[in-house]
């Protein structure tokens, strides 16, 4: 993902959208206008979404 530089998102991620109850993964500072993020619960479960919000 890109973005200004400096700019904080929190990286949550959830199993369910039509009941979704979100848990925070990480807190990302965006560095040189990108981050990386790679969820290690992937595949562990039928279904993951992930979203960006703030701190």
């Amino acid at each position: 993902m890109t973005d200004t530089n400096n700019y904080t998102v929190e990286v949550e991620a959830g199993n369910d959208l039509a009941s979704p109850a979100w848990t925070a993964l990480q807190t990302i500072t965006f560095m040189n206008g990108a981050f990386y993020f790679s969820d290690p619960c992937l595949g562990s479960t039928p279904s993951r979404f992930d979203r960006l919000g703030l701190p």
